[in-house]
């Protein structure tokens, strides 16, 4: 007796495709049918094109302090663009 089961997963990375056997983990809804997510690669199926995917762990999703410090920073950095846009226009409405 042999038994399949179908899960739809989701790869962050973008890198798996139909065929390939993976290790998955559950992590709640992350949308109608995905509700796991591809944490390792154990078998490439083979492919006529493209370059072979290397057989490494995949990396891990960056943590929400990670996110949140990188948010941080792009915040930070439009602040000073908005604020340079400002002294520019300031200057150019004195000239007049």
């Amino acid at each position: 007796m042999k038994k399949n089961t179908i899960y739809f997963c989701h790869d962050a990375h973008e890198v798996c495709g139909v065929g390939d056997k993976v290790q998955i983990k559950f992590c709640g809804k992350v949308s109608k049918k995905k509700s796991h997510t591809v944490i390792d690669m154990v078998l490439r199926h083979p492919r006529l094109e493209g370059e072979p995917f290397q057989m490494s762990r995949l990396k891990t999703p960056p943590t929400k302090a990670e996110v949140d410090a990188l948010n941080a920073i792009k915040v930070a950095e439009l602040e000073k663009a908005a604020e340079k846009a400002a002294a520019k226009l300031s200057e150019q409405q004195q000239m007049r």
